[in-house]
């Protein structure tokens, strides 16, 4: 009967951590469809997959000596791609420009550069794929350094934003504790648990803008030959992470 009773418990358990297993998987099923049915969802992980397989190509390319061009396939199609989801980009911030009052603030000038030099960028980067594709006679590696220094200003003016937004929120966790004596590992409180996803996701922003920056630096001075598929593909790989992690729905 004691062998019975803890073969019972062993069957409970398992039964247990399968039903958690098969409902982890449903969730994260069902939360990667919802990140693919957004256009930002879909190009973060086009973005993933380009930079993962620029580092995976380098990483064999420097223990095997053998080159697989089809993963340098998949990066060209996939970047291509990525620029097709991000025509007329440039709309939502020339409107954010539109809508916001006068800077009054240096926070509130340093939103509106970072808004102006995206708005820039991506008319820069739109311009870029029509002269890929034909349809203008431009000078696209001209464009792509002007479109780099842009995406670096764009970047700058965003880790300033995110680590001010940090600050802020650290501020309001302190008088949290302080005026009702409670952990910050308390979720019950609501305010406390808005106050952590809020902490979360900026401290993520700053990752990405991080690890954007020497990419931004890379493309102002065209220095792609000089940094290598590997530096490259790490560091873009680590900031697509991140860009995915804030499109993961919640």
């Amino acid at each position: 009967q004691e062998g019975a009773g803890c073969g019972g418990g062993e069957h409970l358990t398992q039964v247990k951590m399968t039903s958690a297993v098969a409902h982890f998987d449903e969730t994260f099923v069902r939360k990667f469809i919802h990140m693919l049915d957004k256009t930002n969802g879909r190009d973060k992980l086009y973005r993933t997959i380009i930079y993962g397989s620029r580092l995976l190509r380098w990483t064999i390319q420097k223990t095997t000596g053998v080159e697989y061009k089809f993963l340098k396939i998949i990066e060209d199609h996939l970047s291509d791609s990525r620029k097709v989801f991000r025509l007329l980009k440039w709309l939502s911030n020339f409107r954010a420009l539109v809508v916001k009052s006068l800077p009054s603030t240096f926070l509130e000038f340093v939103d509106h550069l970072r808004h102006f030099s995206l708005f820039v960028y991506y008319l820069y980067d739109q311009f870029i794929w029509m002269a890929k594709i034909g349809l203008v006679r431009l000078d696209r590696k001209a464009l792509g350094l002007r479109a780099g220094k842009w995406w670096l200003l764009s970047l700058i003016c965003g880790i300033c934003l995110n680590v001010s937004a940090l600050q802020k929120i650290n501020q309001k966790l302190d008088q949290e504790k302080a005026q009702q004596g409670v952990s910050l590992q308390n979720l019950e409180n609501p305010n406390i648990r808005a106050l952590l996803a809020k902490r979360q996701t900026e401290s993520v922003k700053i990752v990405k803008n991080i690890f954007d920056s020497p990419l931004a630096v890379i493309n102002a001075n065209g220095w792609k030959d000089r940094a290598g598929p590997g530096f490259i593909g790490f560091f873009g790989l680590v900031s697509s992470l991140a860009g995915m992690r804030l499109q993961w729905p919640k």
